[in-house]
């Protein structure tokens, strides 16, 4: 091992003392639900990686500019099924999905959120939506015009089994006081 970071040693360490054995249920959903990539940055794996659970979702399409971040998606299974656009304002009109997943880069990430707003889409987003307060405030008046729109930033870790182990740690006392 090259090197081991304070977050892999407090992964594992959790891990070995607090997780519980994972299922690997599927989870029905309502209503199926018809989605799209937009982008393969990021943590897109946290959409991709969570397919094969949630067989009420169908990855309809998805876009991405970039060959190697293509080459990456096309290793999913789900990804290779789906149709392939060059244009993500016409994937998203032609699909007309429930939900759009933008994994995009930071500087452009707002312009795909932007249209998912503009069409009523519902949207779930790599971190940041912006970087800069004019593309910010652009995607909260979007927002505001369109109260109907859902949206969710990716945030892996905030439900991944070994911080959820730290928590549960944290919070019975097994650790002691926490100072910081």
């Amino acid at each position: 091992m090259d090197s081991l970071s304070r977050r892999l040693f407090v992964a594992g360490a959790a891990g070995a003392l607090w997780m519980p054995r994972a299922k690997s249920a599927s989870v029905s959903l309502p209503k199926p639900v018809k989605l799209v990539l937009i982008g393969g940055k990021g943590h897109v794996g946290e959409i991709t990686g969570m397919l094969p659970k949630l067989p009420d979702v169908t990855l309809a399409a998805w876009w991405e500019p970039d060959a190697a971040d293509r080459k990456g998606l096309l290793r999913n299974p789900a990804v290779q099924k789906a149709k392939e656009y060059t244009d993500y304002r016409k994937m998203l009109d032609e699909v007309k999905p429930d939900v759009v997943s933008v994994c995009t880069s930071n500087g452009e990430r707002w312009e795909h959120i932007l249209a998912a707003i503009e069409r009523k889409i519902h949207f779930i987003a790599e971190k940041p939506f912006a970087t800069e307060w004019e593309t910010y405030h652009r995607i909260d008046d979007a927002l505001k015009a369109n109260p109907s729109v859902r949206f969710s930033t990716l945030l892996p870790m905030r439900f991944s089994a070994p911080y959820l182990a730290v928590k549960r740690g944290v919070e019975s006392g097994a650790i002691g006081e926490v100072a910081q």
